[in-house]
């Protein structure tokens, strides 16, 4: 299912956006797999270091499109670019 995602400041239809039904949410959870015992016991100090490795791309991705990525928000958020 999609929702249209509307401009404050004019009304009109800037985007459309996914919209989760509580039956999506339901079989997502159920089919996740279950946490891995040795994630489970990993000091969260580790854990982090694992997530920023995972994630270090973002930042470079998100500075090539950051433009593209800050004016849809401030659209979004009913301001002008």
């Amino acid at each position: 299912m999609r929702r249209p995602v509307i401009d404050p400041d004019r009304g009109s239809v800037i985007a459309d956006a996914a919209v989760a039904s509580v039956d999506d949410h339901t079989d997502a959870t159920e089919s996740a797999a279950p946490v891995p015992p040795r994630w489970r016991t990993t000091p969260p100090r580790q854990r982090s270091e694992v997530l920023a490795r995972a994630l270090s791309p973002w930042p470079s991705l998100i500075r090539a499109s950051g433009s593209g990525i800050a004016d849809r928000e401030q659209q979004r958020a009913g301001r002008r670019p």
